[in-house]
């Protein structure tokens, strides 16, 4: 929650919690500039939907259409992921599901993190002399099973 609560803080949006109607769990009003999140969900919950909601204001999203949910999912994947838990999390062990529980968020938005922004932030990580993705040196056999080294960087879509 506290990277929502960063991304709130830099783009300027107040957050506030509401007893919004089921099945709502959150709303962006723009004439406020404000995010009401239900009081209903869990703290997983809170920070996946105030994350889709800061998403619909980075946009400039006024209505809801299934384009202006989709970019807002996927901006909150990306919000509530970092490359480097994920990278540890993905060698504890590389099922999504597993990833989500390791990184206190979802399966769908480990999908999306996967599918959307994994290959661009991975392409930013530090490398060696020869393109490589640099080790980070814990393996006895220098090999780690993380979808960002060479041996299996096909598995999420990177091309060596």
């Amino acid at each position: 929650m506290q990277r929502v609560i960063a991304e709130a803080d830099r783009q300027g949006a107040r957050l506030a919690f509401a007893a919004l109607p089921p099945p709502m769990r959150a709303m962006y009003l723009d004439d406020q500039d404000l995010i009401l999140v239900s009081d209903r969900l869990d703290p997983i919950q809170i920070a996946e939907s105030a994350a889709h909601e800061l998403g619909h204001r980075k946009n400039g999203d006024r209505c809801s259409s299934p384009e202006a949910e989709e970019r807002a999912w996927i901006y909150a994947a990306k919000v509530l992921i970092q490359l480097e838990p994920y990278m540890r999390a993905e060698l504890e062990d590389p099922h999504p599901l597993a990833i989500a529980h390791k990184l206190n968020t979802t399966r769908r938005m480990v999908e999306l993190y996967q599918q959307h922004h994994l290959q661009t932030q991975a392409l930013a990580a530090p490398r060696n002399i020869f393109g490589e993705y640099e080790d980070d040196g814990n393996d006895a056999d220098n090999y780690s099973a993380h979808s960002l080294q060479t041996r299996r960087r096909t598995t999420c879509g990177l091309i060596a």
